[in-house]
C-alpha cells in the first residue's frame, strides 16, 4: 500500500505543474519585453554616469549622484501614467477605488518622496549617506513598481486595443449577440 501512495504522489505533483498558465500570466509575460525596453532607456544615463565616475576613479560617488532620484521620479511617473491609461482604455468597469488607491500610494509614497530626496541631494555639496541610501531604496521600489504596475497597465491598454479592433472587425462577438 505504501508503494501505491508513493507512485501516486509524483503523478499528482506532475499534474499540478502541467496546468496551462492563465490569461493574465500569459499577457503579463507578453508585455514584459516592452517594459524592459522602456526601463533600459531610464537605466542608460545611470550607466553612463557610472562609467564616467569609474574613469575618474570615483566609483563610490555614483551612489550620491542625484540622477538616481531623477530616474526614480521618471519611473514612478511612467508607472502611474501606464496604469491609469491602461485602466482608462478598458471599456469594462473596474474597481476604480483600488486604482485610485494604487495611484495615490504611488504618488504619496513614491513620486513625492523621490522628488524631495532629489531636491536635497541636488542642492547638497556632498549628500549624506542616509540620502544616498534613501535614493537607492526609492529607485529599487520604483523599479519593482514599474515592472508590476507598468506591465499591468501596458497589458490592459493592449488588450483594450485588441478588443476594439476585434469589435470593429466583427470578430469574437459576445454570446448574447450570437443567440439573438
Amino acid at each position: 500500500m505504501d508503494n501505491t501512495t508513493k507512485t501516486n504522489s509524483p503523478s499528482v505533483a506532475t499534474e499540478a505543474h502541467s496546468e496551462k498558465p492563465d490569461a493574465f500570466t500569459t499577457n503579463f509575460k507578453k508585455e514584459l519585453p516592452a517594459i524592459v525596453a522602456e526601463f533600459s532607456f531610464v537605466l542608460l544615463p545611470l550607466l553612463v554616469i557610472a562609467i564616467l565616475h569609474a574613469a575618474e576613479s570615483r566609483i563610490c560617488n555614483i551612489f550620491y549622484a542625484p540622477e538616481w532620484s531623477f530616474a526614480t521620479s521618471v519611473l514612478f511617473g511612467l508607472t502611474i501614467v501606464k496604469l491609469i491609461m491602461g485602466v482608462a482604455a478598458r471599456e469594462h468597469s473596474f474597481h476604480w477605488q483600488f486604482i485610485g488607491l494604487t495611484a495615490a500610494l504611488l504618488l504619496v509614497f513614491g513620486l513625492v518622496p523621490s522628488l524631495i530626496v532629489l531636491s536635497v541631494v541636488f542642492r547638497a555639496s556632498q549628500p549624506s549617506l542616509g540620502f544616498a541610501i534613501a535614493q537607492l531604496f526609492l529607485f529599487l521600489i520604483s523599479t519593482v513598481s514599474f515592472f508590476i504596475f507598468g506591465t499591468i497597465g501596458q497589458m490592459l491598454a493592449n488588450t483594450a486595443f485588441q478588443d476594439k479592433i476585434m469589435k470593429m472587425l466583427g470578430v469574437g462577438k459576445k454570446k448574447n449577440d450570437a443567440t439573438n
